[in-house]
């Protein structure tokens, strides 16, 4: 596979957040909203009741899934291949108990109440079951250029709405942070960090919210994508503030329920190795070796790439920046791309073998990963690197044969809802699984799109 170059939370949060993982209802669905609308069923086989209403995606399926095959379609939303990857029209869909789905955005007819959004990404529920904070992309800012992955169409913004239709609400801006840096310090590279992107918003337990954004100008040391960081804004745009410092990237942030910790995909780029020999090596206008460290991945401590990481891995921060530390993994770090935890504080995580995320996008599977130093366990899809390419020539990296799955959240009785794909054409639906990884049942499919980011209305 070609892969190249802790504060406590107090007792105070703690017995709140306990308090408000019991509330187990489901939200009603009210008729007030401007475009709130009513779909049937789309079936597509025997879909199975679920007590909860569940809030996700229904998008388009990009055409390119890979950078060296040009066959397999891709995932919108993954990682710096597709994350901000426009695969418009767009829904905000709920599937209600009953099977009814109601529509809060639709893409597919822009309109003032919506905002003029077009495309929708990563939605989330507030601790009280209320509002759903997601990414939307209006209508004015497309061009048929951030239909391509590996982009920053700088127009991807955080918004709200509430769970029955109501309130829409844009909550990030673009007159925040980059417009009053001084950007000629980049010289004639300044106009790469011309416009920004916000995405993957996730509650706080008090109401704030936390989300992935490039508007730090950096670009990370692959691929010349554009670095993401974390940033926390009150629900209504004010007070923002950046709470990491990422040299390459952090997205897809999740609350542990255990600590009250932001748990973040942190990409973790390292191509400056340990070495027991204090020689300097001039090369390449600075060094090849210095001060210990060495730009050679076959002669460094441990031996050939044992200091070596291209990957996303679990990492957690408190929400003021502080405690940082990694979250899980062990000699080889575990890989980490979103997901979520249960109640009880475990973490089923996104893996998507092109661990990189920059030449290829899904084709992945769910894991159960253990808290600390320990290790995981497989639940669905493709969890390792099994190197079956479903096509050798080209050879397809990071795509091998199976069934794909991935956006997993977890009901009370560790039961899931999750999205899963027969094959390379990633044509996701939802699915509901059980906690020992049998019985995959049909929950809603619309076929010719993908529906993604399932969350629970509790």
């Amino acid at each position: 596979m070609r892969l190249k170059p802790l504060l406590p939370a107090s007792p105070f949060l703690l017995l709140s957040f306990s308090f408000l993982l019991l509330l187990t209802f489901s939200v009603q669905a009210s008729p007030t909203g401007n475009f709130l609308t009513y779909l049937p069923l789309i079936r597509g086989g025997n879909e199975q009741a679920s007590p909860f209403s569940i809030v996700f995606v229904s998008r388009q399926i990009p055409d390119e899934g890979s950078v060296y095959w040009e066959v397999p379609a891709g995932m919108p939303g993954v990682g710096p291949w597709s994350r901000f990857q426009v695969a418009a029209p767009g829904k905000l869909l709920v599937r209600e108990p009953d099977g009814t789905i109601r529509t809060l955005i639709d893409g597919a007819n822009p309109t003032a109440a919506s905002k003029f959004l077009m495309d929708v990404s990563a939605p989330a529920v507030s601790f009280d079951g209320t509002v759903i904070a997601f990414a939307g992309f209006p209508q004015s800012a497309y061009s048929p250029n951030d239909s391509n992955p590996v982009g920053n169409p700088g127009a991807w913004r955080i918004y709200t709405i509430r769970a029955d239709g109501t309130n829409h609400q844009q909550v990030t801006t673009t007159a925040i942070d980059n417009d009053d840096l001084n950007m000629s310090q980049f010289g004639d590279a300044a106009g790469v960090f011309n416009g920004y992107d916000d995405t993957d918003p996730v509650w706080l337990p008090d109401g704030r919210i936390v989300f992935s954004s490039t508007r730090w100008p950096s670009q990370a040391q692959y691929s010349g994508v554009r670095t993401s960081n974390l940033y926390i804004v009150d629900a209504d745009g004010t007070d923002m503030r950046r709470i990491t410092s990422e040299r390459n990237g952090a997205d897809r942030p999740l609350i542990d329920p255990l600590t009250g910790k932001i748990v973040y995909a942190r990409w973790w780029r390292n191509h400056r190795f340990a070495t027991d020999d204090m020689d300097t090596i001039p090369g390449n206008g600075g060094y090849l070796q210095h001060l210990g460290l060495t730009t050679d991945r076959s002669n460094h401590v441990g031996g050939p790439d044992n200091l070596w990481r291209n990957l996303w891995n679990p990492t957690a921060i408190n929400p003021d920046g502080t405690g940082l530390e990694l979250w899980a993994g062990n000699w080889q770090a575990h890989f980490l791309y979103g997901g979520a935890f249960t109640d009880d504080g475990q973490l089923l995580a996104n893996y998507f073998p092109m661990i990189n995320m920059t030449e290829a996008g899904g084709f992945g599977g769910i894991r159960r990963i253990a808290r600390g130093a320990g290790g995981y366990e497989g639940v669905i899809g493709i969890t390792y690197l099994t190197l079956d390419y479903v096509n050798t020539d080209p050879p397809s990296y990071g795509i091998f044969n199976g069934n794909y799955a991935a956006d997993p959240d977890a009901f009370p009785d560790g039961s899931l809802v999750l999205s899963w794909a027969e094959g390379i054409t990633q044509d996701y639906g939802l699915y509901t699984l059980d906690a020992n990884g049998d019985n995959l049942t049909l929950l809603y499919d619309n076929p010719g799109t993908t529906e993604l980011h399932a969350r629970i209305i509790r």
